[in-house]
C-alpha cells in the first residue's frame, strides 16, 4: 500500500453514489444522462468530487462542482480528479473542456494544467484542448 497526499492507498475514481457524501457536501452536482459525477476515494474516504457535462455545448465538456476536501488540498488530488474528468470527456467525444473559476488559487492550478482564459461571463472562463497532456 502506498501513501499519497497523506492518505494510505491508491486512488479510486468512480461514479457518485448516494452514500458517498457527508451532509456538509449538499451542493454536489446532480447526475444526469449527459452529466458524469466522479468522486476520488482513497481507503474508503471521499477526498474530492467533480462533474463533467457533455450536453451544454457539443464537443466541449463543461467541468463544474470541482472540490477537494480542505484537509487534502495541495496534495495532487485536484490534478488527479481533473485528469479523470478530462479522460471521461475525451471518451465521450469532447475535444476540449472548459470551466468557470471563482478562486484565484484554483485558477492558478488550472493554468498550470494547460487551461487558458478565454473570457469572463460571471467569473473567468478557462478552457483546455484535450490531448495536450497534463
Amino acid at each position: 500500500m502506498s501513501t499519497v497526499g497523506g492518505v494510505d492507498g491508491a486512488p479510486e475514481f468512480r461514479d457518485l453514489r448516494t452514500d458517498d457524501l457527508p451532509l456538509a457536501w449538499t451542493d454536489a452536482p446532480e447526475p444526469g444522462e449527459d452529466t458524469e459525477i466522479v468522486v476520488v476515494v482513497v481507503s474508503g474516504s471521499v477526498l474530492g468530487i467533480g462533474a463533467v457535462d457533455h450536453a451544454i455545448t457539443p464537443g466541449r465538456g463543461a467541468l463544474y462542482g470541482l472540490v477537494v476536501h480542505p484537509d487534502h488540498r495541495g496534495r495532487g488530488w485536484g490534478t488527479a480528479l481533473i485528469g479523470e474528468l478530462e479522460r471521461r470527456a475525451g471518451a465521450r467525444g469532447d475535444t476540449e473542456v472548459y470551466l468557470e473559476v471563482e478562486d484565484p488559487r484554483a485558477e492558478r492550478l488550472y493554468e498550470r494544467l494547460g487551461f487558458r482564459r478565454i473570457g469572463t461571463v460571471r467569473n473567468p472562463t478557462l478552457r483546455r484542448v484535450l490531448g495536450r497532456g497534463l
